[in-house]
């Protein structure tokens, strides 16, 4: 009796072990795969958007400076015209910032080789602007009509190519990071449903076989097994204990020897 119970023991113990290893696996894999989707949700939110809005700010200060160039041609009063220059010098540092962002955040070649390209075209806009805003400071009007028209806003449309192209590069990589975390989401639950069905198969499998195993080391129907302890515990031997063919190592095999 004690092999025997201890075979059923070892049993016991393997199934729960077989059921919690399953649950294990089944939360292990859920935190790796959510992990995946909070590294992706950073990324979005850390770089890719903060790169968005870095390469909208170059883009909404150049169009914003290419107006005050053309506004200084307009005004005739030298305090009007400071504080144009001031906006422009304002605008100017806010750009040079979100250049520093995205020489950090870009990773991409594409983006990178866009980003040089960008400053290449920029210097030759600002240089050119600088030409012009000399030739206004020394009232020569025409001249500086002439060369805004021939050079800088050339040079201004030039800039713009290339900036609307890194735009619209960071705004697919935002929308192409929605879609993967989306993705992650959905195969992260089609994977764990997988597993929790596997462990659920497995605890049906072990409580099915420890079953079949008790009741072999019955030797019959519990009910029956309870009915024959009863009669020997009220002292009646009497009655024939039926067993079945193989069941040589069960209980009621062992009350029937008795």
């Amino acid at each position: 009796m004690v092999k025997a119970s201890m075979k059923v023991g070892t049993r016991l113990s393997l199934g729960f072990g077989l059921v919690l290893l399953s649950m294990v696996v089944l939360i292990t894999v859920g935190l790796l795969r959510f992990n995946e989707v909070g590294a992706l949700s950073e990324r979005i939110i850390g770089k890719d958007w903060v790169k968005a809005e870095a390469v909208n700010t170059i883009d909404r200060i150049t169009r914003a400076n290419a107006r005050n160039t053309l506004e200084l041609f307009l005004v005739s009063d030298k305090a009007r015209a400071t504080e144009i220059y001031q906006r422009i010098e304002a605008n100017k540092k806010a750009g040079d910032q979100a250049f520093e962002t995205l020489e950090k955040l870009l990773y991409v070649p594409e983006a990178k080789t866009l980003l040089a390209d960008i400053k290449e075209k920029r210097g030759k806009y600002v240089a050119s602007f600088k030409r012009v805003s000399a030739l206004l400071e020394e009232d020569k009007r025409d001249e500086a009509t002439t060369l805004m028209n021939m050079e800088t806003l050339p040079a201004l449309d030039a800039l713009q190519k290339p900036i609307s192209t890194l735009l619209e590069l960071q705004d697919k990589l935002v929308t192409a990071g929605g879609v993967e975390i989306r993705q992650n989401i959905d195969s992260a639950g089609i994977l764990m449903l997988a597993l929790g069905g596997l462990a659920l198969g497995i605890g049906l499998l072990a409580g099915f076989l420890i079953t079949r195993r008790l009741l072999a080391q019955l030797g019959g129907e519990p009910d029956y097994a309870m009915a024959i302890t009863r009669q020997i515990a009220a002292g009646d031997l009497s009655d024939v204990i039926h067993t079945r063919d193989g069941d040589q190592d069960s209980l009621l095999f062992a009350m029937k020897t008795m």
